[in-house]
């Protein structure tokens, strides 16, 4: 229904800031209030570097079968092991193809 929050739920996520891992995530749900125009996740933390997560920027990522999806983090709170964020808008990173394994040479 219109109005209605949209939501995507999975089981690993991870919070990366530039090429560190700042968290690990589990069972997290991303929703989108149309109304609010605003994405937010909330996740259970599995790990977490404090120092990382006090960094900008910092990227919530989910990942998927051919790719992942990042979202900017506008605003993070962590308590005990409760992870929540405010998010920007999302962006698709595809994988490219694995290349294609190499001939197999034959001995005569």
């Amino acid at each position: 229904m219109a109005g209605e929050p949209r939501q995507i739920t999975g089981v690993h996520a991870s919070v990366r800031w530039q090429y560190f891992v700042a968290a690990e995530l589990r069972g997290y749900v991303v929703t989108f209030d149309q109304a609010a125009k605003q994405w937010s996740v909330v996740a259970t933390v599995a790990q977490a570097d404090a120092f990382a997560l006090t960094q900008t920027p910092l990227l919530f990522v989910a990942p998927f079968q051919q790719g992942e999806w990042r979202w900017p983090i506008t605003r993070v709170s962590v308590t005990e092991r409760r992870f929540f964020a405010e998010l920007g808008p999302p962006q698709e990173f595809m994988r490219p193809p694995a290349p294609a394994p190499p001939p197999v040479q034959r001995r005569h």
